[in-house]
């Protein structure tokens, strides 16, 4: 998920690995839009907000497998 500008927030203080059940459940704002998970099992990856301004990634999601 890449930042449209610096107002891009996180729902919850997200620290990274973190696996969201369903998909759709918003996870933060981007300018105001709700941030959603696109699959069911989403993994955040590298949650941060730290450099967030336009084009930077924030988050990148994963699903999470068996292997």
């Amino acid at each position: 998920m890449v930042a449209k500008n610096s107002n891009f927030r996180f729902a919850a203080p997200y620290t990274g690995l973190e696996m969201i059940e369903a998909a759709g459940s918003v996870i933060g704002w981007n300018d105001g839009e709700p941030v959603t998970t696109p699959y069911d099992n989403c993994v955040l990856v590298m949650p941060s907000v730290h450099q967030a301004q336009a084009g930077v990634a924030v988050v990148r999601f994963a699903r999470r497998s068996v292997l």
